[in-house]
């Protein structure tokens, strides 16, 4: 009986081996999934940031020199100088955020931006 007792327990044991190693393999396999959904996540994330940083970077260069206080601006002497910068600002914004807009289309169908998924853990 002791021999069927030990060729039992060493079948046991080399099940039990590839249980956990089965299960090993799966915990690596889900942490690269999350890994790789939380890389998407951040790349899109910075997508986002980097259009709108691109979009507001010149308003915000001509805003700060505008803020400067200088006198001898020909704009400043202009009888609608401050009304016409705000035109050209307000054209500015309306112009790139439409080309950031299409730009932003024409990525997505050319899948070099994938659709955002949501609730969805792993690689798409």
């Amino acid at each position: 009986h002791l021999d069927e007792a030990f060729d039992d327990a060493s079948i046991l044991v080399e099940k039990c081996g590839a249980i956990i190693n089965s299960h090993e393999r799966a915990a690596e396999i889900n942490q690269n999934h999350v890994h790789q959904a939380a890389q998407q996540r951040s790349n899109d994330i910075l997508f986002v940031l980097t259009v709108i940083t691109t979009v507001l970077m010149p308003l915000q260069l001509i805003a700060g020199i505008y803020g400067m206080n200088f006198e001898h601006m020909p704009e400043l002497q202009w009888r609608l100088g401050y009304v016409d910068f705000w035109i050209f600002t307000g054209v500015y914004l309306l112009i790139s955020t439409c080309g950031a807009a299409c730009l932003y289309r024409k990525w997505r169908r050319s899948n070099y931006v994938p659709e955002p998924q949501v609730g969805v853990v792993g690689p798409t």
